[in-house]
């Protein structure tokens, strides 16, 4: 597969994959899922020599509802249709494209042969090159395509009817079983299991007793109580297979609120909280609770409804609101995880804000043992990371470009290309002129297809003069696009998202960074990057501060200071301050203390402080670093809990 820049006449593989084929593919058949509907069309498209010389991209809706056409790989597809770069399109047959009547034959027996955009669709055996443009030819097209969407309507609807029969008449119909019930030889029965039974028991009696959830956990951990997911697994065999992480075995705080907030162990079956959006539709939304449907007595009673109530109703165990999103988050960092069990970290926005796994913090698991992983080290690090695989892919093309000197083939390229953008005009010209009656039918389709021929011989051409200076084409944005990436001096959230797919952390101060640069004319590259964070050695500091005015600041970044301190008991064993033509005079006590092995840190809330010298501070820098004293910033730029020269060199124009 291709990058959609830089090329003309694409070849588009079009996949699309439901809600119904995602379930059929968790079962033996699987001839729907997206591999056998990517090596089915492959499979065409290589017994097909035209086809095959076609530059390929592929679009792919996972999970998309065939009734509407309001998907975002299908969107992207037609708007490099109408663009012009898509000049053929190829499904595994008429439903993967869309099971809407009406607006399937608008792009297939109009839109499309108007933009003059070729179908394929393999099963289906129709390929409109076969048919000229305006001829019948689509009248089993439009057959097949009321029939699919008849199905789809149809199929959703029955659906929908029998589990709401279902659920009226108390018969339980889920997939899986509740934890604390096992689905019963009975047809849409549930039974008790003693075994996570006596467990929710204990969870309910614990929080009457007034434990909270944390403690409740400690003690199910203690005990080598099954978890749900084990539960699950027990009983059902052809549960899908998750990946195998140390917390899915471990109880946490969130699974004993799941459990306490579930009326069903009081014997009440309630559906009706989500309904879907609309018939063919995967998207659910929330109902009113008045509308809920409530079934006392349907299932065997775990939990008393008195004790139920009596749980739920103290103030501990109300529902908390929600806190809406702060747009002005501080978090920077979204998909970073602990490295042992891989659940995300939770992000603690203090003074130095950071990030740790919960379930080591919460003492509800020793297993995880990652460190406390501080944003302001993540963000060097990830920026030295992106830095270094942008100048490796810098080389990478001045190595190609050395390759590819010889570009007289361009001003060729570009005047063909000229010629190829007319053809759709002329193309609409041809349309309208065939509606005002100017021309008859059997004209239009003569230029039509002295058009299409002619749009066809340019598209080979441009194709044949490409495969030869692609590299020189792209080269001017793809140097324009790492030479951003090396200037960079900073990180925002969006920049990170962008570049960053993950990050694990582990304990010594280890981290894992996986990222992708994605130049224009390239594919996505996944590259991880191990680095270890400098760890902070001794606790004695040596508070520096300076200010050249207002005096008054220089008491309100001393107060700072000691209180950062204070705050990571550490023992502060000098201080000093330069203020306005001091010179930095005082700062000749840091370096003594230095040199003397009488501080482990020194403690500054800017580096300017020490020097706007470049030159001057890399040497107090050096010097710091010899005698083993870790520089720590607090605020400013850059603002990082560490100082590593090399680092530093890396994200001086912080």
């Amino acid at each position: 597969m291709h990058s959609i820049n830089n090329y003309q006449n694409l070849l588009a593989y079009y996949i699309r994959l439901s809600v119904e084929d995602r379930n059929k593919a968790n079962k033996s058949d699987e001839s729907d899922s997206i591999a056998n509907q990517r090596a089915l069309l492959q499979r065409y498209v290589d017994e097909h020599p035209d086809l095959k010389a076609l530059h390929s991209v592929e679009f792919v809706d996972d999970g998309e509802s065939g009734m509407n056409y309001d998907r975002t790989a299908f969107q992207r597809l037609m708007e490099e249709v109408k663009k012009g770069t898509v000049k053929t399109i190829i499904v595994k047959d008429y439903s993967r494209f869309g099971r809407g009547y009406i607006d399937a034959s608008d792009y297939l027996e109009q839109i499309f042969p108007f933009l003059g955009v070729r179908f394929i669709s393999v099963n289906d055996g129709y390929d409109s090159h076969r048919y000229k443009y305006g001829s019948a030819g689509m009248i089993d097209v439009g057959f097949k395509q009321i029939m699919h969407q008849y199905y789809s309507v149809t199929l959703s609807q029955k659906v929908l009817y029998a589990h709401n029969q279902l659920a009226e008449k108390g018969k339980f119909h889920a997939s899986y079983a509740p934890y604390g019930y096992v689905k019963s030889s009975e047809k849409y029965k549930l039974e008790i299991d003693e075994e996570t039974a006596e467990i929710v028991r204990y969870i309910f009696k614990s929080a009457f007793d007034g434990k909270n959830n944390k403690e409740i956990a400690i003690v199910l951990n203690e005990m080598g109580a099954i978890t749900p997911l084990q539960a699950l697994r027990k009983h059902n065999k052809t549960v899908r297979n998750w990946r195998e992480k140390a917390s899915r075995y471990i109880w946490n705080s969130n699974m004993i609120t799941n459990i306490i907030r579930d009326e069903r162990y009081t014997g009440k079956y309630i559906y009706g909280k989500t309904r879907v959006a609309q018939i063919g539709s995967k998207k659910q939304i929330a109902t009113p609770k008045e509308e809920w449907k409530v079934i006392p007595n349907v299932f065997p009673v775990i939990i008393p409804q008195e004790m139920f109530d009596a749980v739920n109703s103290r103030p501990d165990r109300q529902k908390k609101q929600t806190a809406k999103p702060n747009k002005e988050s501080p978090r920077l960092f979204c998909n970073i995880v602990c490295g042992y069990c891989g659940m995300s970290l939770t992000f603690y926005d203090v003074k130095n804000p950071y990030y740790i796994c919960n379930e080591y913090k919460n003492g509800v698991t020793t297993e995880c043992k990652c460190n406390r992983a501080y944003q302001s080290d993540l963000v060097v690090l990830t920026l030295m990371a992106i830095k270094e695989e942008a100048r490796k892919l810098q080389e990478q093309i001045q190595v190609a470009k050395k390759a590819a000197r010889k570009n007289s083939r361009a001003n060729k390229i570009r005047s063909l290309r000229l010629k190829l953008n007319s053809i759709p005009a002329k193309k609409e010209k041809l349309f309208k002129q065939l509606l005002s009656g100017e021309i008859t039918k059997e004209q239009n389709e003569v230029l039509y297809s002295k058009l299409a021929e002619t749009e066809k011989a340019l598209n080979e051409e441009i194709t044949a003069l490409q495969s030869t200076s692609e590299v020189v084409n792209s080269e001017t944005e793809t140097q324009a696009f790492l030479e951003s990436l090396l200037n960079r001096t900073s990180l925002d959230r969006k920049t990170i998202q962008r570049f960053v797919k993950k990050i694990s952390v582990y304990m010594n101060d280890r981290v894992e960074i996986t990222i992708t640069l994605m130049p224009l004319n390239c594919q996505e590259q996944l590259v991880t990057k191990t680095y270890t964070i400098p760890s902070i050695e001794g606790n004695r500091v040596w508070i520096y501060y300076r200010t050249w005015y207002r005096e008054e600041k220089l008491k309100e970044q001393r107060k700072m200071l000691f209180q950062y301190a204070d705050d990571n008991n550490w023992d502060v064993v000098g201080e000093c301050g330069d203020f306005h033509s001091d010179a930095k005079k005082q700062f000749r006590k840091v370096v003594s203390a230095a040199e003397n092995g009488e501080m482990d840190i020194l403690l500054v809330e800017n580096l300017n402080w020490i020097s706007q010298n470049r030159t001057e501070l890399y040497e107090a820098i050096e010097n710091m670093r010899k005698n083993n004293v870790s520089i720590v910033v607090t605020t400013g730029t850059p603002y990082y809990t560490f100082l590593d020269l090399n680092l530093y060199d890396e994200v001086k124009g912080l």
